[in-house]
């Protein structure tokens, strides 16, 4: 078995499978030497052809901290496209906002415009993947306006639908549009038989007053929404079923700008990887701490693991 095979398998067949999963020292070296051989296995163009899609998904960059007192952010995005690349596993990035802090900077270093690439665009152009995306959290307002633009859009992946929503107003509460919530819902009803798997900033239940959340709680049972995956509380949660029917990720940071020790440091990052086989595509997901090139658990997980019908 190659050493990128021993990765493939290592979390699964070496012991790290669920909550509270562990690994041996040896193990764990093992399966950590596998992810740093290459991208024979698992690199874009195999993925492919073999109907496997990688995504990697980071949250709370905070690229604008610069000159912080008690650490200021260094090159901390850039550090994860690093590592990421030197993995060479990923099809796909996305940042689940928070993404440059301007609000809390008073606008200095504010995140620009698409035409105008700021700090954010220039470390995301680092990742080697396809394409990268981003969704806009609670702190890319200044005077109350959105300083880059709020994106939403959805796409099918091996069978399960990706959406992905944006914060269009500022505060904990996590507003949308009227035209962003509409088309949420449109999506949902439009896709209610396929599996659904939700990306935001806002984590669904658990920030304040979110009124899409509330509208969509007395809905949930007209919908197959699978999993969610989410930014903003910095730190590491994971459920395999919540009490909504779904699978939910919570993301550490890839920058912590307090000393709080609750939370779970820098260098954060996730890879969600799915392969479909006929009738049901299968879900991986692994956590990394991208400056010590280290697979970690998060919340007593190496992996989760799950299979949808599609």
């Amino acid at each position: 078995m190659s050493k990128r095979d021993l990765d493939i398998v290592g979390a699964e067949q070496l012991g790290a499978k669920g909550k509270n999963a562990k690994l041996t020292r040896r193990q764990f070296g093992l399966a950590s030497a596998g992810m740093l051989a290459g991208a024979a296995l698992l690199g874009r163009t195999a993925a492919a052809h073999n109907g496997r899609e990688v995504w990697w998904l980071g949250a709370d960059p905070h690229v604008a901290y610069l000159g912080r007192e008690g650490g200021a952010y260094d090159r901390h995005l850039e550090r994860c496209a690093e590592d990421v690349n030197m993995l060479g596993m990923a099809d796909y990035a996305a940042v689940l906002g928070d993404l440059g802090g301007a609000d809390l900077l008073e606008g200095a270093d504010r995140i620009q415009s698409d035409e105008d690439a700021s700090r954010f665009h220039e470390a995301m152009e680092k990742f080697e993947v396809n394409e990268w995306h981003y969704v806009t959290g609670n702190h890319e307002f200044v005077d109350d306006e959105l300083v880059i633009p709020a994106k939403y859009w959805a796409q099918d992946v091996l069978g399960v639908r990706f959406i992905f929503i944006s914060d269009e107003k500022p505060g904990y509460a996590a507003g949308m549009s009227d035209e962003q919530a509409a088309w949420f819902f449109d999506e949902l009803e439009a896709h209610a038989d396929q599996p659904v798997f939700i990306f935001s900033h806002q984590p669904p239940d658990r920030s304040g007053p979110w009124d899409i959340w509330e509208r969509l709680q007395d809905r949930l049972d007209e919908f197959s929404i699978k999993a969610w995956f989410h930014a903003h509380e910095h730190r590491w949660s994971v459920d395999e079923m919540t009490e909504y029917g779904f699978a939910r990720v919570s993301l550490g940071a890839i920058y912590e700008y307090t000393e709080n020790p609750a939370y779970c440091g820098h260098y954060n990052g996730a890879f969600l990887m799915l392969s479909r086989k006929h009738d049901r595509t299968n879900v991986r997901v692994w956590f990394r701490n991208h400056d010590e090139q280290r697979w970690i658990t998060a919340d007593g997980y190496g992996e989760l693991a799950f299979s949808v019908e599609v």
